[in-house]
């Protein structure tokens, strides 16, 4: 019987560890969850990935549509906007960076 019962408190204390690690997993800093939450139009398909770059998290705000003139937003892990330096392109920083997870994109 004690078996048992060690057995449903350990089991338990593993349900509220992988629960509250997922939970962390899935919050986001403020400023990209406001950008989420704010959207009102999904023109030129905008998107949100993290990827690593030169050892750092970063969140990518970039746009897909092949028509449209715009320019990526870099993040850090905190929500800060990164400014990169002069001429740095979005093509040079994906071909350094590697994609962690896709958070989100605008779907019409």
């Amino acid at each position: 019987m004690n078996r048992l019962i060690a057995f449903v408190v350990i089991l338990g204390c593993l349900h509220l560890a992988s629960c509250s690690k997922d939970k962390k997993e899935s919050e986001l800093p403020a400023s990209i969850q406001a950008h989420i939450d704010n959207n009102k139009s999904c023109f030129c398909l905008p998107y949100i990935d993290l990827l690593t770059w030169k050892g750092r998290e970063i969140y990518l705000l970039a746009q897909k549509g092949p028509t449209c003139n715009w320019t990526p937003v870099y993040y850090n892990r905190k929500g800060e906007e990164v400014r990169m330096s002069s001429g740095y392109t979005v093509d040079q920083f994906l071909a350094e960076a590697q994609l962690v997870k896709h958070i989100w994109s605008c779907e019409p």
